[in-house]
C-alpha cells in the first residue's frame, strides 16, 4: 500500500514539474547595456581644481595636465523599457589624459536612496570604469536617469608654468584600497622634485599629512635613472621629515597613509590633504610649484593636494505599463469591431476601482491602448457597445506590477449582435402562434426588414440592429386568427444590455350558429364568438367582425337544450310537417359537431364554427348570412347540412382519446386489458392440459 502511495506521489510531483515548468521565466543572463544608455561615453563637465576646494570649469577637449586634479561629471540614463537585473554591466568612458588610483562607490536613487549598483574605476590608466548593477531596477522601466561625479588626475603635458619656469617641486595623491562599505582604507601620496636636474645638495621636505590620516611608510624613492635613492626620514605625528643628500637630478618618491575609516563610515566621497615644503640650502636656484622661490645661495618651494576620494552617483526610475484590448464579435472572433466605447478604472488604496481614463474608443483595428499605466489593479469596462452590438457588462480586469517579464498587457472582449424578439400569442389562452406575418419597419414607415414569419415558438428575432425606433406591423395573421393592425413599437438605444422582447396578441376571426324548426317555421340565429377587441372575455358578441384586432377574445358558445320551439321569425321553412326540437349540447357546440334529432326531410341544423379556417370559410362564403337573413327552402336547408358534414365525420373522433394524459391512459388500459387476456389462456391451458 505505501509503495502504491509512494508511486502516486511521485507522479503528481512529475506531472506539476511537467504542467509548470514551461510558465517558470529563465533567469536573464548577465548583459552589458551600455548600447542602452546615454551620457556615459563622455562627461558632460570637467572642472579644474584652481584652488582649496575651488573648481573651475574648462572646455570639454581640453587636455588634462599632469599633476593637476580633475572632476569629471557624466549625465546619463538608462533607455526606456530595457530590462536592468542582477550583473548587467555599463561602461564609463574617462578622457584619454585623465588617470586615476582606484575609485569606487555606489549608484543609488535620488529619492528614497538605495543602493542599485557600484560604480569602480582601477588603479591603472585604463580609459573606462564599470557600473554594475543588481537587482533593485529590475522593477522600473522608465525614467531612470541620473548623474555620476568623480575624481581624476590629468597625464598631459602641463602648459603652465610659474613665470616661464618648471616647478621646483609637485605633489600628487590617489586611493588605493577600500573597505566593503566603499570608505579608503590607504592613500598614496607622491611627491616629485628638481625637474630641471639641477645640483641642489641637500633638500628637506617637510610633509604635513591631513586629517584621518597615518603614515605608514616607508618612503620610496628613485632619481631620473631610476636607481633607488634612501632618504633620512623622521616621523612626528602628522608631520614626515625627508632629508636627501647631494641631490643632482629630479626625484620622485611615494609613500602610503593608513586612513581612520570609523572618523567616515557613512560617507561615499571625501577630501585627503596633504602639503609639503621644500628647502635646498645650497647648490643652483629653483623655483616652487606655488609660493617658492630661490635664490643663490638657497632654494625653497612648496605644494598642496587635496585628493578626493569616492564620487556620487544617482539614478532615479519608475515602473510603467500598458495594455491593449481587442474588441472581436462573439460568434466571428476574426471579426475586429470599432466604435466600441470604454472607461478604464484603476482600484485606490481602499479597494474601490475609480475612473481612470474616459471615452477610450476601440480604433478600426477593434483595439485600445492604453499607455503609461503605474503600477495597480485596472479594469476595462465598456460603455457603448459597437453598432448592431449588446453591451458586455463583465469588466476586463489586469494588474500592471514591476514584476510583469512583458510591460504590455493583452486583453480581449467580445460581443454579442443586440436583438429583438417578437412573441405572438393567442388573445385568451396565451398559447403561443405559429405563421404570423410581420414586416419591419422603420420609424419613417419604409420596410427595413420583411416578411418575417413566427416560428414554432410562435416568435421572430431580428439581429444587429442600428440605433433608432422600429416598428413590427402584422401582415398576414396566423391561419383561424384576425389581424391585428396595431404596430408594436421598440427602439435601440445602443446602451442595450440584452435582447429587446415584445410581444403581440391576435383573436379568433367570428363563430355563427345556425337552428331551424320545422313546427315553428322560425329561424334562431346566435353567435358568442367573435373579433371584438375587448381586454375582458365576454359571453355574448355581435357576429359583426371588428376591424381592430384585441388582446383577448371569448369564443364560448351558448348550450341550447329545450324541447319547446326557438323564438320565431316571418322565414317559412316547411309548411307541411313539423319535427321536434333537438336538444343540441354544449359539448356538441364546443366540438363543433352538428346534431340531428329527426330522420324526416324536415331536419333541424346548425352551423357552427369548428376550426378557425372553416369559420372563415363559411363566413366567406356567405352561407353563415343566409342562414341569419334570409328565407330558405327546404333544399337549401339540406344544402347548408351537406356543407356541414365535415363536422359531423370530425364528431365521431371524439371517442378517440385526444390529449396526451388520454393517450397515454388509453394505451395503459390495452396493455393491462391483453395481460387479463394472456393470463386468462393460460390459466385454461394450465387447467385443461393438467
Amino acid at each position: 500500500m505505501w509503495k502504491k502511495l509512494g508511486l502516486g506521489g511521485l507522479g503528481l510531483v512529475l506531472a506539476f514539474l511537467i504542467l509548470f515548468s514551461g510558465q517558470l521565466p529563465a533567469a536573464k543572463a548577465a548583459t552589458n547595456i551600455t548600447d542602452q544608455t546615454t551620457g556615459l561615453n563622455a562627461p558632460s563637465k570637467i572642472e579644474e581644481q584652481t584652488g582649496d576646494n575651488v573648481w573651475t570649469k574648462i572646455a570639454l577637449d581640453s587636455k588634462l595636465e599632469e599633476g593637476q586634479n580633475y572632476r569629471l561629471t557624466y549625465t546619463w540614463s538608462i533607455d526606456d523599457n530595457v530590462m536592468v537585473t542582477d550583473g548587467d554591466t555599463a561602461s564609463v568612458t574617462l578622457p584619454t589624459t585623465a588617470a586615476h588610483g582606484y575609485v569606487g562607490f555606489p549608484v543609488k536613487t535620488k529619492t528614497l536612496p538605495t543602493t542599485v549598483g557600484n560604480f569602480e574605476l582601477q588603479k591603472d590608466k585604463s580609459s573606462a570604469g564599470t557600473i554594475t548593477f543588481n537587482n533593485k531596477l529590475a522593477s522600473t522601466n522608465v525614467g531612470r536617469s541620473g548623474e555620476m561625479t568623480f575624481q581624476v588626475t590629468g597625464t598631459g603635458d602641463s602648459t603652465n608654468d610659474n613665470s616661464g619656469s618648471t616647478p621646483i617641486i609637485t605633489k600628487n595623491g590617489w586611493v588605493t584600497n577600500y573597505n566593503s562599505d566603499g570608505i579608503p582604507e590607504e592613500v598614496i601620496w607622491n611627491i616629485a622634485f628638481n625637474s630641471e636636474n639641477k645640483d641642489l645638495g641637500t633638500v628637506t621636505l617637510t610633509d604635513d599629512i591631513g586629517g584621518n590620516q597615518t603614515y605608514v611608510g616607508p618612503v620610496s624613492a628613485t632619481d631620473a635613472a631610476g636607481k633607488t635613492v634612501t632618504p633620512t626620514v623622521t616621523v612626528n605625528g602628522s608631520e614626515v621629515t625627508m632629508v636627501f643628500k647631494n641631490v643632482t637630478s629630479e626625484i620622485s618618491l611615494t609613500y602610503p597613509v593608513s586612513v581612520n575609516t570609523a572618523n567616515l563610515a557613512g560617507l561615499t566621497q571625501g577630501n585627503f590633504s596633504n602639503y609639503v615644503g621644500l628647502n635646498a640650502t645650497s647648490g643652483d636656484s629653483g623655483n616652487a610649484s606655488s609660493g617658492g622661490s630661490g635664490t643663490t645661495t638657497g632654494t625653497t618651494g612648496d605644494a598642496q593636494k587635496n585628493v578626493q576620494w569616492g564620487g556620487s552617483a544617482t539614478v532615479d526610475g519608475s515602473y510603467i505599463g500598458s495594455a491593449t484590448l481587442t474588441k472581436t464579435d462573439a460568434t466571428d472572433t476574426a471579426k475586429m469591431l470599432s466604435g466600441a466605447v470604454y472607461t478604464l478604472q484603476k482600484k485606490n488604496s481602499v479597494g474601490v476601482f475609480e475612473d481612470y481614463q474616459t471615452g477610450l474608443t476601440t480604433d478600426s483595428n477593434g483595439q485600445i491602448k492604453a499607455i503609461g499605466l503605474e503600477t495597480g489593479d485596472y479594469q476595462f469596462v465598456e460603455t457603448k457597445a459597437p453598432s448592431g452590438y449588446l453591451i458586455n457588462q463583465n469588466p476586463v480586469q489586469f494588474s500592471i506590477a514591476t514584476s510583469d517579464l512583458e510591460t504590455n498587457h493583452a486583453v480581449t472582449q467580445s460581443d454579442q449582435k443586440n436583438s429583438v424578439i417578437l412573441t405572438k400569442t393567442d388573445a385568451t389562452s396565451g398559447e403561443v402562434l405559429a405563421g404570423a406575418s410581420y414586416n419591419l419597419l422603420n420609424n419613417d414607415g419604409s420596410l427595413y426588414q420583411g416578411p418575417l414569419s413566427t416560428d414554432s415558438n410562435g416568435q421572430i428575432t431580428v439581429s444587429n440592429l442600428a440605433p433608432g425606433t422600429y416598428k413590427f406591423l402584422e401582415d398576414t395573421a396566423p391561419n383561424g386568427y384576425a389581424v391585428n393592425t396595431d404596430p408594436v413599437s421598440f427602439t435601440v438605444t445602443g446602451n442595450e444590455t440584452e435582447p429587446i422582447t415584445v410581444g403581440q396578441t391576435d383573436v379568433t376571426n367570428g363563430a355563427v350558429t345556425s337552428s331551424s324548426s320545422s313546427n315553428s317555421s322560425e329561424l334562431t340565429s346566435s353567435s358568442n364568438a367573435g373579433s371584438s377587441s375587448s381586454s375582458e372575455p365576454s359571453s355574448s358578441v355581435s357576429s359583426s367582425s371588428s376591424s381592430e384586432p384585441s388582446s383577448t377574445s371569448s369564443s364560448s358558445v351558448s348550450s341550447i337544450s329545450s324541447s319547446e320551439p326557438s323564438s320565431t321569425s316571418n322565414s317559412n321553412i316547411s309548411s307541411t310537417s313539423s319535427s321536434e326540437l333537438s336538444s343540441v349540447s354544449s359539448s356538441s357546440f364546443e366540438s363543433g359537431s352538428v346534431a340531428n334529432s329527426s330522420t324526416s326531410s324536415k331536419s333541424v341544423a346548425k352551423i357552427s364554427s369548428t376550426t378557425p379556417s372553416e369559420r372563415a370559410a363559411l363566413l366567406q362564403s356567405g352561407l353563415a348570412a343566409d342562414a341569419l337573413s334570409s328565407t330558405s327552402t327546404s333544399s337549401s336547408s339540406a344544402t347548408r347540412l351537406t356543407r356541414t358534414a365535415p363536422q359531423k365525420r370530425r364528431s365521431t373522433n371524439r371517442s378517440l382519446p385526444q390529449t396526451n394524459e388520454e393517450q397515454s391512459l388509453f394505451v395503459m388500459l390495452i396493455g393491462l386489458g391483453l395481460f387479463g387476456i394472456s393470463l386468462s389462456i393460460w390459466q385454461w391451458r394450465r387447467t385443461h392440459n393438467g
